[in-house]
């Protein structure tokens, strides 16, 4: 009766080991996260802890900042802290003629290219999905896009899938 009890326990006790190192084997994800315009990478990081936490037994968050400094936004939900300057991945210019021109997307994209290459050799693959959110989604659009349509030029050659968090066209 007792042995076998014992010999149960400790066999549940093994599956459940088998399981853990099984899981552990199991490559988490590299998720490139992307803010957006007139924010940083560590206000998008904190407004997504709670997401990240519960998924981190899958995924590697990854919160980068975008090149450059913009002016800040009123819509801005959250409140950048003291003595924090609120980037962009380009600037936008409306032209004359009503078009408007983006300064910097080429700065983004090599930035996109670079943590691309940082994540190959810290993990040994590059990254698996970008997240962007607002102006951090129209430039993962833009990668998703090139890596699809012209993966010569594409700054993630690694991507698989993407995620959009409210974007624009």
């Amino acid at each position: 009766g007792r042995g076998a009890a014992h010999t149960h326990t400790h066999t549940n006790r093994e599956q459940h080991r088998h399981t853990t190192g099984a899981e552990k084997a199991m490559r988490k994800l590299s998720v490139l996260c992307l803010h957006g315009y007139s924010m940083t990478g560590a206000l998008l990081q904190q407004s997504m802890r709670r997401t990240c936490e519960r998924l981190s037994h899958l995924a590697r968050f990854r919160f980068v900042d975008g090149p450059h400094t913009v002016e800040p936004s009123p819509h801005l939900p959250l409140e950048l802290p003291e003595g924090t300057r609120p980037l962009g991945w380009w600037r936008p210019e409306r032209q004359d003629d009503r078009s408007w021109h983006f300064h910097g997307v080429d700065d983004s994209l090599a930035l996109l290219s670079q943590a691309e290459a940082s994540e190959v050799e810290a993990h040994g693959h590059g990254v698996d999905v970008v997240l962007g959110f607002s102006q951090g989604s129209a430039l993962a659009h833009l990668a998703t896009a090139l890596r699809q349509h012209r993966p010569s030029a594409s700054p993630l050659p690694s991507l698989r899938g993407a995620v959009f968090v409210g974007g624009f066209p």
